[in-house]
């Protein structure tokens, strides 16, 4: 009989590949906080932002969920999202 755990290991190991979209917009958009560009108090426009980082609004909603665990930003229903 094969040895069954050596086959599957290469299927278990994390394959290597790069953040999602979310991420990848969630950390743009905490570098733009870091660095001033979105100032404490802002309120973040998700047509814009979309537009302006070429992305639909999903992932940047998903983004702004991510932000909003790390208490960088308060996503408010029915009226956006803002910088804590």
């Amino acid at each position: 009989m094969p040895n069954v755990s050596a086959a599957l290991a290469p299927s278990l190991s994390a394959p290597s590949r790069q953040p999602s979209l979310a991420i990848r917009i969630a950390d743009a958009l905490t570098d733009a906080i870091a660095g001033g560009a979105i100032e404490p108090g802002e309120r973040l426009v998700e047509t814009e932002i979309a537009a302006r980082m070429g992305v639909s609004r999903v992932p940047l909603r998903e983004a702004l969920k991510l932000l909003e665990a790390q208490g960088i930003v308060e996503v408010l229903p029915h009226r956006g999202a803002r910088v804590v």
